[in-house]
């Protein structure tokens, strides 16, 4: 993580000295996405505050992922309503292509996972289920942001009593993991969700 951060560290600080502003957010955004995963949030913070959301030199793409990123930092400073305000925006945002559908699922689960949190399981669920219908219809097979989507609906579902569709959400999830990156703190959420509805 410390080798990507520098490296778009870097690309951002040459984009800046270049007159290209659509190539600066786009790299801007990547950075502020990378910053969250390593959980720097005042870092993110800054760089997507600096960020024009409604700037005709956002690409929609861009946008999506700003405003995705917004609702992510909001939800992990504890500012729930906030969070959803950025993913309602984003989830209403207009685009075409498979990176623009991917990003909207990644929203929606992100968003599933805040009503969740809210208590909203209905809403939750069917913001989630609509992220991996995107995921499915555009991947062949699992992949991080798709099992990330399969936790949030099994925590859903085990709050909705629904034990079995859960441990078949987390057996998914878990085997996705323990192939891919399993000393992750997410093969360690899914692994231990998993052992309760065992």
């Amino acid at each position: 993580m410390e080798v990507a951060l520098s490296c778009l560290g870097q690309a951002l600080d040459i984009r800046r000295t270049l007159n290209d502003a659509p190539k600066r957010w786009a790299v801007q955004a990547a950075y502020a996405s990378a910053l969250l995963l390593a959980k720097r949030l005042s870092d993110a913070d800054r760089q997507l505050a600096e960020i024009p959301i409604d700037s005709a030199e956002l690409s929609d793409e861009d946008r999506l992922r700003v405003l995705r990123g917004l609702g992510v930092l909001r939800a992990r400073q504890g500012l729930l309503r906030d969070a959803m305000s950025f993913f309602d925006r984003a989830a209403a945002a207009t685009g075409t292509g498979i990176e623009f559908e991917l990003e909207r699922a990644e929203t929606l689960s992100e968003a599933g996972s805040v009503r969740y949190s809210l208590g909203d399981l209905d809403g939750a669920a069917a913001s989630v289920e609509s992220a991996l219908h995107i995921f499915a219809a555009l991947q062949a097979s699992l992949t991080p942001a798709r099992a990330d989507a399969l936790y949030h609906l099994a925590q859903i579902r085990v709050a909705q009593n629904r034990i079995k569709d859960a441990r078949s959400l987390l057996q998914d999830a878990d085997a996705f993991w323990q192939r891919f990156e399993p000393a992750s703190p997410w093969a360690h959420d899914t692994a231990l969700l998993l052992a309760v509805v065992r």
